[in-house]
């Protein structure tokens, strides 16, 4: 069975015994979130496609659960933000196939083009939301308890901010890096940062 597979191995995630060092409980940590961020990602579009529409990409799903969360039209900014979209010709090709699925539509909030949920696509997330009800009831013995969950969030809020500013860090070191360039045959580095 998938979900025994999968319980096991968030279980042998952290190796028992003796206190670990700070990098092995951190390895194993990211070992369990990429297990759970998977794990969840195939469980999204499998309920998708139970809910009535197969064929999604997790950025499409993620886009339409965002959208069903804030019940009210957004930004494509503001979908960028909420999905960590950096790149934006994918939310444009999400957003172009939601549109060609008849789950969104667009209008204008002033000068600013805004996309919400059509009636089609607030079906598919209400069904998709019933489903994940009946997954939570039917694992509830194998869930964390739910006095627990905010403590939970709160960790893997500040698990995912600490790991988005040291990427940005690195980001910047390497954009740092990059305006550095090596003159060859003066064999001195050039600043060339305008």
């Amino acid at each position: 069975m998938a979900t025994a597979t999968h319980l096991s191995l968030l279980h042998t995630a952290l190796p028992q015994g003796s206190a670990l060092s700070m990098p092995e409980t951190l390895s194993a940590l990211e070992r369990s979130l990429r297990l759970a961020s998977d794990a969840l990602r195939r469980w999204q579009i499998t309920a998708m496609e139970q809910a009535g529409q197969p064929g999604l990409s997790p950025l499409e799903i993620a886009i339409l659960l965002d959208l069903a969360e804030h019940n009210q039209a957004r930004s494509f900014i503001e979908l960028c933000l909420a999905t960590a979209t950096t790149e934006p010709h994918l939310a444009h090709y999400a957003l172009r196939r939601l549109r060609q699925f008849g789950k969104i539509q667009t209008g204008r909030r002033g000068k600013e083009k805004t996309i919400a949920l059509s009636e089609c696509g607030r079906k598919l997330c209400a069904g998709f939301q019933q489903l994940r009800g009946d997954t939570v009831d039917a694992l509830s013995g194998h869930a964390v308890p739910p006095e627990d969950l905010p403590q939970l969030i709160d960790a893997l809020a500040r698990m995912s901010a600490l790991y988005e500013h040291a990427g940005q860090d690195g980001a910047a070191e390497a954009i740092a890096r990059g305006h550095q360039r090596v003159d060859r045959d003066a064999s001195v580095t050039v600043d060339d940062r305008p």
